[in-house]
């Protein structure tokens, strides 16, 4: 699901979410529409409560692996399977 979906369902606003990461809205937009860091990611994940994988899940995705040194998450397209890898890049 994207970040406004989950939003939406939490009851929260995109510039409620950016308020509370201290950026403007066409900020957080920026970096979620372009190629938004894990950093970012797990931000906002947090402030929405969901791990970072809700972000990568539709109606088509597996659910996510995770043994407490990754998580692989694995997403089923019409033409091919897509698997990610998030690893954790702090000590």
């Amino acid at each position: 699901m994207d970040v406004k979906t989950i939003a939406r369902q939490k009851g929260m606003t995109m510039e409620q979410i950016a308020e509370r990461l201290d950026i403007t809205k066409g900020g957080l937009s920026k970096a979620l529409n372009g190629n938004p860091t894990l950093k970012t990611l797990r931000s906002v994940a947090k402030i929405l409560d969901v791990p970072v994988t809700a972000f990568f899940a539709d109606e088509t995705s597996a659910p996510a692996e995770d043994d407490g040194e990754e998580t692989v998450i694995i997403v089923s397209r019409k033409v091919k399977t897509i698997k990610i890898k998030l690893e954790d890049d702090q000590p």
